[in-house]
């Protein structure tokens, strides 16, 4: 899915899902169980992990 139609379904602006893919700006809990939901995802898989 494009970050314009996660930003339709979502309602979140095009901007924010941006700051959110690029790693500017972390997702609050809501907003990433909103998206999750709407990718039909948990909310586990919308971020990667790095040990270090």
């Amino acid at each position: 899915m494009k970050q314009a139609e996660l930003a339709r379904r979502t309602g979140y602006s095009r901007h924010q899902i941006s700051n959110w893919v690029n790693d500017r700006e972390k997702m609050s809990f809501d907003a990433a169980a909103t998206v999750a939901f709407t990718l039909g995802c948990h909310m586990e898989e919308l971020y990667e992990f790095h040990e270090g």
